[in-house]
């Protein structure tokens, strides 16, 4: 299990990921010159960015180590010609199925092999691709529906019976869930479910898996894999510390932060344009 702790080394990471981020057309401009990292204080001399003006960037101007990027992930707000495309190379997609995984698996009891069913719009098609990837590749067999017919997606629910739901759709009513489903995940408060548990995931497209609920209410943020900060008007700041490909460095969000305890937060709002 992992720890969800900012780590030992943070002054070391956040040193090399501003290093990289001086490499990319961007943040050159952003990064003070001469800068140096030697404590997480130090990190907030570089201006917070906003999501908003990071993602009408250029792809070429935010990848650091454009050699290495060997995929274009699918977004859960889907695919949309004025946003940054969200590319990684290896480590960086190891790490973001590892956190995916590793948030589901703490819902799940003992090791049986377990099966997932994906209900998506068709808006968000090419996440629940994304999602099935994940899901197959770490050794869980995953079907991907298409809700064109409500009726027809809860009857092919029923005729597969998972033990895992992935809901990227509007009002799944959980009702008429076949028996036998251990947890229905969703994203960014979606839905909040009453009957069956629930992990939600605490999604950004453009920094990735940055928490996970249990209730909607309270977050354990991944502050292994990223540094979090507030702004001055109370919106969730967040720092990759291991991209080197497309550095993240003081990214504001559009989510605003009723508190913040070690790596828990709660939200006085989150945004519903993730």
């Amino acid at each position: 299990m992992r720890s969800y702790k900012t780590p030992d080394n943070v002054v070391e990471l956040l040193g090399r990921v501003v290093d990289a981020a001086k490499k990319t057309t961007f943040y050159s401009s952003i990064v003070p010159e001469g800068i140096d990292i030697a404590s997480p204080a130090d990190l907030s001399r570089i201006p917070v960015t906003s999501l908003t003006e990071y993602r009408n960037q250029r792809l070429a101007d935010v990848l650091a180590e454009p050699d290495r990027v060997q995929w274009i992930v699918g977004a859960y707000r889907g695919q949309l010609a004025d946003a940054v495309a969200i590319a990684e190379g290896p480590d960086e997609a190891a790490i973001r199925f590892d956190i995916f995984m590793d948030a589901l698996k703490d819902c799940l009891s003992g090791e049986k092999q377990r099966t997932c069913a994906i209900v998506s719009s068709a808006e968000r098609m090419f996440f629940a691709a994304e999602t099935a990837t994940i899901l197959i590749h770490s050794g869980m067999p995953a079907h991907v529906f298409l809700d064109g017919d409500r009726g027809r997606t809860y009857e092919l629910l029923h005729i597969t019976r998972p033990d895992v739901v992935v809901i990227l759709l509007d009002d799944l009513d959980e009702a008429e869930l076949p028996a036998g489903v251990e947890v229905c995940v969703t994203f960014r408060q979606s839905q909040t479910l009453r009957s069956v548990p629930q992990l939600d995931m605490y999604l950004v497209d453009e920094l990735g898996f940055l928490g996970q609920s249990r209730d909607c209410e309270k977050y354990l943020l991944n502050s292994d894999e990223f540094f979090f900060q507030t702004s001055e008007d109370g919106r969730l700041v967040v720092t990759a510390l291991r991209n080197q490909v497309r550095p993240l460095v003081r990214i504001e969000t559009l989510d605003r932060v009723e508190s913040m305890v070690c790596n828990t937060v709660e939200f006085a709002e989150m945004s519903k344009l993730p």
